[in-house]
C-alpha cells in the first residue's frame, strides 16, 4: 500500500456539527491505523473542507505525520487513484465506487453511515 487519503469534513448547510475536532481526531485514528495495521505509505493526500483552514491542517499534520509525505490541498475530485481512503461521513462519498474507503464518525450511527454509503467500511 502505497498511497493514502485523508477526507476532512468542515461546515455546510446540511451540518453544523463540531469538524475541526472531529478531524483532529480523525488524525490520530488514521495515525493509529498506519501503525496498528503497519502501513507502508509512501505519501498521504489531506483533502481539507473549503470552509476549514488550510494552513492550520498542514501544520498540525506535519507534527502528527512527521515521518510521511504529507499534501494538504483542497478539491477532492476522484479517490479511485488512492489505496486507502479514510474520512469523516461527508457527501464526498456519494457514487464513488472505491472499496477501500473507511469512515471513522464517532458523532454518527453505524447504521446511519452504512445505510447512505455504498460500498464503505465503518472505523
Amino acid at each position: 500500500m502505497n498511497r493514502l487519503a485523508i477526507v476532512l469534513s468542515g461546515h455546510d448547510d446540511s451540518c453544523a456539527r463540531s469538524h475541526s475536532l472531529r478531524n483532529f481526531l480523525l488524525f490520530f485514528k488514521v495515525k493509529s491505523i498506519i501503525n496498528s495495521r503497519h502501513l507502508d505509505i509512501d505519501y498521504i493526500n489531506i483533502f481539507v473542507h473549503p470552509s476549514e483552514f488550510l494552513f492550520l491542517y498542514r501544520i498540525i499534520a506535519k507534527k502528527i505525520f512527521s515521518n510521511l509525505t504529507i499534501n494538504v490541498k483542497r478539491n477532492c475530485n476522484s479517490l479511485s487513484e488512492y489505496d486507502l481512503v479514510i474520512g469523516c461521513f461527508s457527501s464526498v462519498y456519494y457514487g464513488e465506487l472505491n472499496p477501500s474507503i473507511e469512515i471513522y464518525d464517532p458523532a454518527l450511527t453505524d447504521k446511519h453511515i452504512l445505510e447512505n454509503l455504498i460500498n464503505v467500511k465503518k472505523l
